[in-house]
């Protein structure tokens, strides 16, 4: 192996551990954000649910 392929599979590697380490992060981080999205459609329904049946 040439010296340029033994560096191309340790920035692969690199970039391999980066990415493992980050997507739960990422996903978890994705899941509040939904979770926070729907407890606001939940009040927003709400509110409208108020003032339609005043």
């Amino acid at each position: 192996m040439r010296s340029g392929d033994v560096e191309l599979l340790v920035v692969i590697a690199i970039i391999g551990i980066l990415s493992g380490i980050a997507l739960p992060t990422f996903l978890s981080i994705v899941g509040k954000a939904k979770e926070v999205e729907a407890t606001i459609n939940m009040g927003n329904l709400s509110k409208s649910q108020k003032i339609y049946y005043m």
